[in-house]
Order: structure tokens, then C-alpha cells, then sequence
């Protein structure tokens, strides 16, 4: 697209509330997991991987070996959404790290009558998180905690930088069957592009999974959650995920509450301890979009 340079401001107002992350702020909501995403991002609950260092950093203490995770993302236009993380488990108390990069593709300008094409932006998020297993005991189930620190870096159209810090808080109720997972992400401090502070998007969710079944050839659980972002209404997602043999999964999800997004599916492959997924979503005129994940146990 060309730009003049009385034009400027006006595309950074734009590119800060564009639906699909084009701001440094918007780029903290956007989830991260193929298998996530299959299951219309009703993870708060579920979060038993190490992509639970972006959901809810309580699911961590579910992790009974290290693992590696890694996502890419081909979003609408020419832009990108890639991360990557680790889990450490140590005895009641387990680590992680995860780095996040968004590519918001390239555009032209025309300054002054000097073409130039810049990158639209590009942001970069690091994560720390540490998570405590069995920080509380019910009579018939136990509660694990915990906290992930964010440390974001954003850069427009190769000129404007700003950068901000952030806190998620998680929690974790689990029993036999049934698990509860709430998380309160993004708390911390706005971003600052030339002299407009916006707030992070804020989001509290609360969220329950049911494990309808689990036996050596079929797993099945459901899972819901409600979701609201401290700058929109709020959202209902639900999930169902089915393991034959702990070997191939078929998912598919709902959400409600979004101009676009509706319904989610995806597939799953686990071989000897290395998993693929793949997330699929339908975004309406928009087009498609989709995940790919893969994550490996040691």
C-alpha cells in the first residue's frame, strides 16, 4: 500500500488495532499451540504440555518429563507468528522459557517522494515461567500455581521501538476426572509508540476440562471456557479432544463472540514421544487460517 508522509500516524493508528496483531500490545493475545487451536482455544483448563508457558503457567507442574515446543504460523497477508519453548521439570517445581516472533509483513512508503518498502512491524516476546506443583490439597484434589514473566520488544515500520513487561498468574484445581484452570494474563505495564501509551490486552480466563475417558486405546476429554479481554466482550470457547491409541488425535472446537473466527479442527500425531499437530481455522472472506506444532519429550 503507499503512504504519504502525512499519512503516517494515521497507518500506525491503523496497524495498533488491526485485528491480527499488528501492535506490539495485540501481539501478547495471540495464542500459541496447533493443538490449542484445534480445540478452539479451550486450553486454560487442559494446559498439560509446555505451550502451558502461554496459557496458564500452572499446567507446567503437570509435566512428568522436559519437553520442546515449536509453533509456526502463516496468518493473513504476508505475516508470520513463530515461537518456540522448553519445560524443565524438577522435582515439585518446574521451569520454562519461551521466545514468541511476529513478522507483520512488509509495506510501502512514500516519504517526501522517496519510495521505500519497510517491514510493517516485528515483535519479539520473552517468557520466563515457573510453576509448583501440589501448592495446596483438597480432600479430593490438589491445586498447582503459576507465574509467567514477559518482557516484549516491538519495532514499527523499522523507526518507532517501544518495549513493556508483563505477568501472567495461573491456577490449577485437578481431581480424577475433572480439572478447573483460571489465569489472569498480560498484567504490566503499557506500550509506548511516539507519544500515545496503549494498555496490554489484559485477559482473565476461567476454564474446566472433563476426562469423559482414558484408556490405552481411546482418550477423550472435553473442555470450555469463558474468556474476557479487559477491551472487548466476552468470548465462549469450547473443545473436544480424542487419542486412539496414544497415537493419532482428531479435534475440533467452537468459539463465540468473534466477528470471523467460529469453528476450529485439527489432527495430531505422536510417535515415540515426538508430536505433530496441526490447527485449522476458517476466518470468513479473510481466508483460512493455520497452525503447525511440533514438540518433542526427553
Amino acid at each position: 500500500m503507499k503512504k504519504n508522509g502525512l499519512l503516517i500516524t494515521v497507518t500506525l493508528c491503523f496497524m495498533a488495532t488491526s485485528c491480527f496483531a499488528v501492535s506490539g500490545a495485540q501481539v501478547l493475545s495471540q495464542t500459541v499451540g496447533a493443538r490449542a487451536m484445534g480445540m478452539g482455544e479451550a486450553f486454560t483448563a487442559v494446559s498439560d504440555d509446555v505451550n502451558a508457558v502461554y496459557w496458564n503457567p500452572a499446567g507446567l507442574a503437570g509435566l512428568k518429563k522436559s519437553e520442546f515446543s515449536a509453533m509456526y504460523l502463516q496468518g493473513l497477508v504476508d505475516n508470520t507468528y513463530t515461537s518456540a519453548s522448553i519445560g524443565v521439570p524438577s522435582n515439585n517445581v518446574v521451569y520454562g522459557v519461551g521466545v514468541s516472533m511476529f513478522d507483520g509483513g512488509s509495506m510501502d512508503l512514500n516519504v517526501n517522494g522517496v519510495d521505500s518498502t519497510v517491514k510493517a512491524i516485528s515483535d519479539y516476546v520473552g517468557v520466563f515461567s515457573l510453576a509448583k506443583k501440589d501448592f495446596m490439597r483438597g480432600q479430593s484434589s490438589t491445586w498447582d500455581l503459576g507465574v509467567s514473566a514477559k518482557l516484549l520488544s516491538s519495532t514499527m515500520i523499522e523507526k518507532y521501538s517501544a518495549s513493556s513487561y508483563a505477568v501472567d498468574l495461573g491456577v490449577m484445581s485437578k481431581s480424577d476426572k475433572i480439572t478447573y484452570g483460571a489465569v489472569v494474563q498480560n498484567i504490566g505495564t503499557g506500550i509506548k509508540y511516539l507519544e500515545e501509551v496503549d494498555p496490554l490486552p489484559m485477559t482473565i480466563r476461567l476454564g474446566g476440562a472433563y476426562n469423559v475417558q482414558d484408556t490405552y486405546l481411546s482418550k477423550v476429554t472435553v473442555s470450555g471456557e469463558v474468556v474476557r479481554p479487559n477491551d472487548e466482550d466476552m468470548k465462549i470457547h469450547l473443545g473436544l479432544e480424542y487419542w486412539y491409541a496414544k497415537l493419532i488425535a482428531f479435534r475440533v472446537g467452537f468459539k463465540n463472540g468473534y466477528t470471523l473466527e467460529s469453528y476450529t479442527a485439527g489432527i495430531g500425531l505422536n510417535v515415540t514421544g515426538y508430536q505433530i499437530d496441526m490447527g485449522f481455522g476458517p476466518m470468513g472472506v479473510l481466508g483460512n487460517v493455520s497452525k503447525l506444532s511440533f514438540t518433542a519429550r526427553f
